[in-house]
């Protein structure tokens, strides 16, 4: 921070803003500097009272300041996937040579490696072979259950209570399902058969506010 930056005092305005700058996350040396260098500096020049949003005038022109930052932005991201995709066509170019000759290899030759293996390993209580270049072997495969017959399992289990805990069932109402009866019927509470007490209902969550800058003819 400069030592001209340093010396100046900041209006309330100012201070409000970097509170807020600080609050979001900002080092306070970057939040002081644009509370008083920058943030103040844009505010339209007529501005005599600390600036605020009072009419269409004063909306558009935070808009604006947003929709520069959005264009600056997509600027900046459109020339980082021009590089990126010249680096990726640059990369598979070179690649693909590599990714042919490992194919080869895996095609050809990981048969044949794993029958040596094999011969190599067979009686012994080690399963791997120590190459110069690598470790060629054979890891244990993994565990899982197979239920050969899943009706007569489930019997089975429910049969004895010390088996009860190999049974799962869960009920639970599908609420897509019910919210689209309830939208098709016009209706917005399912009360079953009763008809007295609520069971279910469509509730619409609170508005969400919304900010969508936009530079006028950009993308038309």
């Amino acid at each position: 921070m400069t030592t001209e930056l340093q010396e100046i005092k900041l209006t309330d305005e100012q201070e409000s803003v970097l509170a807020q700058l600080i609050e979001a996350g900002h080092e306070p040396d970057e939040a002081r500097e644009w509370a008083a260098d920058c943030v103040i500096a844009e505010q339209p020049a007529d501005e005599k009272e600390p600036f605020s949003v009072t009419d269409m005038s004063s909306a558009n022109w935070v808009m604006k300041k947003l929709a520069e930052c959005d264009a600056a932005e997509s600027e900046i991201a459109a020339m980082a996937d021009k590089e990126y995709e010249a680096i990726r066509k640059r990369t598979e170019k070179l690649s693909a040579p590599i990714a042919h000759k490992r194919e080869f290899f895996n095609l050809i030759y990981a048969p044949k490696l794993e029958e040596w293996a094999k011969e190599k390993l067979e009686g012994q209580k080690v399963r791997s072979v120590k190459l110069i270049h690598g470790v060629v072997g054979f890891r244990a495969g993994s565990e899982s259950l197979v239920v050969d017959d899943e009706e007569a399992a489930i019997a089975a289990a429910e049969a004895y209570p010390e088996f009860a805990a190999f049974v799962r069932v869960k009920k639970e109402i599908v609420k897509s399902t019910l919210k689209d009866w309830l939208k098709e019927n016009n209706i917005t509470n399912f009360l079953g058969m009763a008809d007295i007490t609520v069971l279910a209902h469509i509730e619409r969550g609170p508005d969400s506010f919304y900010i969508k800058p936009e530079m006028p003819g950009v993308g038309e």
